[in-house]
């Protein structure tokens, strides 16, 4: 659903709401007595229907935020953590081989987020806005091939989709992302 479904949406309830107003204003000025307000059922499936409606595009809105949160504070979490491997990486410049272990674990983090994210993007929890744009970045992180000690962006990718088996992700990330077909 759309922002303008969402609109629609309340507007509706809104008018219902109202017509609800109207109908009970109109009854109490009609009598001054103990008038009971019968509201037809169809009235009042339609309000339910709308109220059922409209708490299920909202809760879906928010899993699709929590989702999207989730993501980026596991990504900020990968910076931090590429980070300090370079970090570690420079200040012992001699022993760089030994940090080969730290590396592969962050590309296996790293690529594994994208499988996540991807995932949760075919079952249309991600926006595609938000999704097409960490794709846009992922295809700059793989034209800038930037290393990490001694594995480059595309190194990684190699390394880690033998491990992610996952065929689909695999053939989405060459042919959409790559355009390489690497």
């Amino acid at each position: 659903m759309k922002t303008s479904t969402l609109t629609l949406l309340t507007t509706g309830l809104m008018l219902v709401a109202a017509s609800i107003g109207a109908l009970i204003d109109h009854a109490t000025q009609a009598s001054a007595d103990n008038l009971k307000i019968i509201v037809p059922p169809a009235i009042t499936g339609g309000i339910a229907a709308l109220a059922c409606a409209y708490t299920a595009f909202t809760t879906y809105r928010f899993k699709q935020i929590e989702y999207a949160m989730s993501f980026q504070k596991r990504f900020d979490e990968l910076v931090v953590y590429r980070r300090s491997i370079k970090e570690k990486i420079e200040a012992d410049r001699s022993k760089s081989g030994d940090f080969q272990e730290l590396v592969d674990d962050y590309y296996y983090r790293f690529w594994n987020l994208q499988l996540e994210q991807w995932q949760t993007h075919r079952l249309r929890l991600l926006p595609d806005d938000l999704f097409n744009l960490w794709m846009k970045l992922r295809h700059t992180d793989f034209d800038q091939n930037k290393k990490l000690g001694n594995t480059s962006f595309r190194e990684g990718w190699d390394k880690m989709k033998g491990i992610l088996a996952e065929p689909e992700f695999i053939e989405f990330m060459k042919t959409k992302m790559w355009k390489r077909g690497s």
